[in-house]
């Protein structure tokens, strides 16, 4: 907003510092935490480091990707498929969608988790590049009919396993793009997020978003067969999902209105927007090397909170807890620090079933995990009915 007070000759602007950036996506660097590329509304790709924003290119700003290890090589997006890609953090760019095709206004792109110079990108059909981007083999070769594709979901425990979204219908991949599956959830919405399970590539999580007839939907084979998680969501406005991997299927959904969360200790969806304005929530991102999350909002800039993990116990009272050895084969012990107490520590396994609940009465619990088949566990530590924190353990076993 810029005053002028001599008829227009010149103007001041009183709008700096207003935290109002429209983000459509964003994407945080996995090895350096103060790294975000960012694409907003009118004002272009955008790049957090050390503090300081960056503007790196023009037009609206969409998806963007960050290289796990080198700073300096990002790739960031303008409307309609305009893919860019820097190796010198953002002084020069190469356009790098050369395949003749258009994309969404929101074209997506994403990275595979075990070698970034994979890249996907959706645009009428779904495009792979084995070269960062130099070239481009068509994947779909015209199945999608003329569509643009408008969600991406590579599975972090197995990069051959691709999700990919066109309106309502969704397709999937075992063999890294080789064949793909139509997968068509029932409900017949729009796909706006797909998020899949950091240890199982078949089970996967989708919002739908239609009038006020939202869904959350779960499956646990590869999109065959879906079970409706939605609760009270419905009506919330949809548009994206993410996995807390540190969780028993821990979900974060990002509405109109803000952000909830819900796993498998819980019956129904709670806000998670403590100081959060009511705004509309574009995408998130779990960054795991500081266990926080972040979200790209429609008008209020990008916002981080800690992960959900525990509920206040009194006012100005704090939660601590050791959990040792970890891994374990024969016992792990549950070391609650301070005053605060222990009355219940529930055990579920990664698919998050409970498969244990254990009673006490203390600061501490000698569990005993002999007998559990090897793979990784949420210990769940509760006290009067409150969850004061939810832990990952790996269980190391011979059976």
């Amino acid at each position: 907003m810029f005053l002028s007070t001599d008829f227009g000759n010149t103007w001041t602007d009183l709008s700096p510092g207003l935290e109002i950036t429209q983000f459509y996506a964003f994407s945080n660097s996995q090895s350096n935490a103060q790294m975000i590329i960012a694409g907003a509304q009118d004002n272009g790709s955008n790049k957090l480091y050390d503090g300081t924003w960056t503007h790196v290119f023009g037009a609206d700003g969409f998806e963007a990707l960050n290289h796990p290890t080198d700073i300096n090589t990002f790739y960031c997006s303008y409307q309609s498929g305009g893919i860019l890609r820097t190796y010198d953090g953002g002084d020069n760019f190469d356009y790098i969608n050369t395949t003749g095709q258009d994309g969404a206004w929101l074209t997506p792109i994403a990275m595979s988790p075990s070698n970034p110079s994979v890249i996907w990108m959706g645009l009428e059909d779904m495009r792979k590049s084995n070269d960062a981007g130099d070239n481009w083999t068509n994947t779909t070769n015209g199945m999608l009919q003329g569509a643009t594709i408008d969600e991406i979901a590579i599975a972090p425990s197995n990069a051959q396993c691709i999700y990919f979204s066109q309106s309502d219908s969704l397709y999937f991949s075992q063999n890294g793009g080789i064949s793909w599956t139509a997968v068509q959830p029932a409900s017949g919405y729009y796909i706006s997020g797909i998020a899949v399970s950091a240890e199982n590539p078949q089970k996967l999580w989708i919002t739908e978003t239609a009038g006020g007839g939202d869904m959350v939907l779960q499956s646990n084979n590869g999109g065959l067969s879906w079970n409706n998680i939605t609760g009270a969501l419905s009506g919330t406005g949809l548009n994206c999902i993410v996995e807390d991997p540190d969780s028993p299927d821990g979900l974060y959904v990002g509405t109109e209105t803000g952000i909830f969360y819900r796993d498998t200790t819980m019956t129904a969806w709670e806000p998670f927007d403590v100081n959060l304005p009511k705004v509309i929530v574009r995408e998130l991102e779990i960054v795991g090397s500081i266990k926080r999350i972040r979200a790209a909002t429609y008008g209020r800039g990008i916002w981080e909170s800690t992960l959900y993990t525990w509920d206040a116990i009194e006012e100005g009272e704090t939660f601590s807890c050791q959990i040792f050895p970890n891994p374990a084969s024969e016992t792990i012990t549950v070391s609650i620090q301070n005053e605060t107490k222990v009355d219940l520590l529930r055990i579920f396994n990664a698919g998050g079933s409970l498969i244990k609940t254990i009673s006490a009465d203390g600061n501490q619990i000698v569990v005993d995990v002999s007998s559990l088949p090897s793979g990784n566990y949420y210990f769940r530590i509760e006290y009067q009915g409150l969850v004061l924190g939810t832990q990952k353990v790996t269980v190391i076993t011979e059976k």
